[in-house]
């Protein structure tokens, strides 16, 4: 189960390392056009920030959600490494928990957001529900990855 698992997560997190790749080279390339057209032309396009700022809300969203499996999150160590082995192995766990539930609570709250948004942005006229959708996928991302990192955990094998 634990190598399924992986396998899922890892394509999971390729898919997401590609879409965040292509995505910033498009923001990138937007926000030139929007620094071009406004400086050089002196009309700037209205839609250009709206657009990036949806796809920087996706990239860090998903790559957030991801980065729980490969233990990117801040955390202090100072304190927890003064205890023995097994001890340090429960707070692990109690604080992977504890970020599970932060997961679970961010996808459920962001559900309940995401269904009340009716309106659409003023430039582009995509819906609002589209800036705040990546939140309640990097919640799901996050309780995957915790429940991956405590199977790991609880059977041995490597950490990513």
């Amino acid at each position: 189960m634990r190598k399924v698992l992986n396998k899922i997560f890892d394509l999971i997190n390729k898919t997401v390392l590609w879409f965040s790749a292509i995505a910033l080279f498009f923001t990138t390339g937007i926000v030139f056009y929007q620094v071009i057209a406004r400086y050089v032309f002196n009309k700037p396009p209205m839609w250009t920030e709206e657009i990036a700022l949806i796809t920087l809300i996706w990239i860090s969203m998903l790559g957030a959600g991801v980065g729980v499996r490969t233990g990117i999150h801040v955390r202090v160590e100072v304190f927890i490494n003064i205890f023995p082995k097994l001890i340090c192995k429960i707070i692990d766990t109690c604080i992977l928990l504890l970020i599970a539930s932060f997961g679970v609570g961010m996808s459920y709250y962001t559900f309940l957001l995401v269904k009340r948004l009716p309106n659409r942005m003023a430039a582009t006229g995509i819906p609002v529900w589209w800036m705040y959708l990546p939140a309640a996928i990097c919640g799901i991302l996050v309780v995957f990855s915790v429940i991956i990192r405590i199977i790991i955990d609880i059977f041995g094998g490597e950490k990513r």
